[in-house]
């Protein structure tokens, strides 16, 4: 379930030496064109590959030369003032980038340019923190990749399917149903599963509407403050709470621990003990974390929670209501569906199959949500966090740190008991959430490319883009 891996198409071929003109010599073929400037990103996707909503539109991006083997993982970063901690102008998005990005009305392209923009976004802060230890918006690259499967639909169709002839029963509910049907001498309905697993795929548009907005309004506020902050204190070569205390002025009523967070970025920035190092950036993590899943939250309940008697009842009665329509002379059988419906036995005998196509409604659409491929590994969010905690932070010293963790982590220093069983409460996303920060916080793959051979084109102005 993941974005395709680049494979070196897009970039633009290098133009041969002319052949002069001569009576014997072929004229040289003229170069190809280059490649349009809004190519998708990862390569150029041949028709049927994608959504045609993702084909073409993504905005941010530009081919390595040749495509070019992956960018380097972001190692450590020397100490601000012994060595580079300026990230170049355009390597990462101003806010007026993260606008612009923001506001494509296209789900599809606009997740390819967020997830790259989160990875760009992630290095910078790397240069200017040090990447000793993931920021949040490291992890944000892998869930908002993750997010553009659900958000293209890939593979939708087939777990549907896979889902409802995986229903203990299921098959019985659809015997009794047909058995139903020819007691009225009505047909059978050949293959119900399946045509009913293309019906609800249709169902999963609300899944991907209500991720798609989520990774649209998560982005739009956070992404802008990580840049604001490279702007601010990239090349510093020593902490001033002054110009910290200037800085955290900007954010606003609501913003309290999105302001916390940055804070404990900026006081990381300098410190050299590292231990209290990863304590700072861990807290700073998990402050946005708690403000970005409270500000999903209406989304993810929207996604797991679509409405089955709106859109998988209808679906199954218009099956049923085909079948009939098409037997029995002079449109009889659409007259017995409608008297029959009428009379809520309709309703009565398809009771069983609804409620087994509800049960794999819910499945492919938690499944959709709680899975995060990330470069160490696909983690499935319903089991426990599978990686032990780093050294220096099996225990926890930072009191603010520790009131943070007493508040959501419920296994106070274990992984044990930090999977995340209902994905709808915010709790158990949360129990889930710091645990992972905690224990991948310092694996240096958080780091490598989203998408390896291509890279991000921003403008090369200051905080506001000029």
């Amino acid at each position: 379930m993941g974005v395709p891996k680049a494979d070196g198409a897009g970039s633009s071929p290098v133009a041969q030496p002319t052949t002069p003109k001569t009576e014997t010599a072929p004229k040289a073929a003229p170069p190809p064109p280059a490649a349009p400037k809004n190519e998708p990103m990862v390569k150029r996707w041949q028709p049927g590959e994608v959504p045609d909503a993702a084909s073409g539109k993504a905005t941010v991006f530009e081919a390595k030369s040749g495509g070019g083997p992956a960018p380097a993982a972001a190692g450590p970063v020397a100490a601000p003032g012994k060595g580079p901690n300026v990230p170049a102008a355009g390597s990462y998005p101003t806010p007026a980038d993260t606008d612009r990005i923001a506001n494509n009305p296209d789900a599809a392209a606009r997740n390819l340019d967020i997830t790259q923009a989160y990875a760009d976004l992630s290095k910078a802060m790397g240069q200017v923190v040090g990447s000793d230890n993931a920021n949040w918006s490291t992890f944000a690259t892998w869930a908002s990749k993750q997010a553009g499967a659900s958000i293209r639909g890939e593979d939708i169709p087939k777990a549907m399917n896979d889902a409802i002839r995986g229903v203990a029963g299921f098959q019985g509910k659809v015997d009794q149903v047909n058995g139903w049907l020819k007691k009225l001498g009505m047909p059978q309905i050949p293959d119900l599963p399946g045509r009913l697993a293309q019906k609800m795929v249709g169902a999963m548009d609300q899944v991907q509407q209500a991720i798609g907005d989520g990774n649209q309004r998560v982005f739009k506020e956070i992404a802008p403050e990580f840049s604001k902050f490279v702007e601010t204190f990239k090349g510093d070569t020593k902490y001033d709470q002054a110009k910290v205390d200037r800085y955290l002025q900007h954010f606003q009523p609501g913003q309290e621990k999105l302001k916390d967070a940055f804070a404990n970025y900026a006081k990381a920035q300098f410190e050299t003990d590292p231990k209290k190092k990863a304590e700072l950036m861990l807290l700073g993590n998990n402050l946005i974390g708690m403000h970005e899943q409270t500000r999903l939250q209406g989304d993810i309940q929207k996604a797991l929670n679509a409405p089955i008697d709106n859109v998988l009842k209808p679906a199954l009665k218009k099956i049923i209501r085909d079948t009939m329509s098409n037997a029995g002379p002079f449109g009889s059988g659409k007259w017995a569906y409608d008297k029959l419906d009428k009379a809520g036995l309709i309703d009565k005998a398809i009771s069983p199959i609804l409620n087994a196509a509800g049960d794999a409604w819910r499945k492919v659409a938690t499944d959709q949500l709680m899975t995060l491929a990330t470069p160490s590994g696909t983690l499935k969010l319903g089991d426990d966090v599978p990686k032990g905690f780093p050294p220096n932070l099996r225990t926890i010293d930072n009191p603010d740190l520790k009131k943070v963790l007493d508040q959501v982590d419920r296994t106070p220093d274990t992984t044990r008991g930090s999977a995340g069983k209902d994905w709808a409460s915010f709790n158990d996303r949360m129990n889930y959430i710091v645990d992972l920060f905690r224990s991948y916080g310092q694996d240096p793959k958080m780091f490598d490319p989203p998408f390896p051979g291509r890279t991000g084109s921003y403008s090369k102005g200051g905080v506001n883009g000029s």
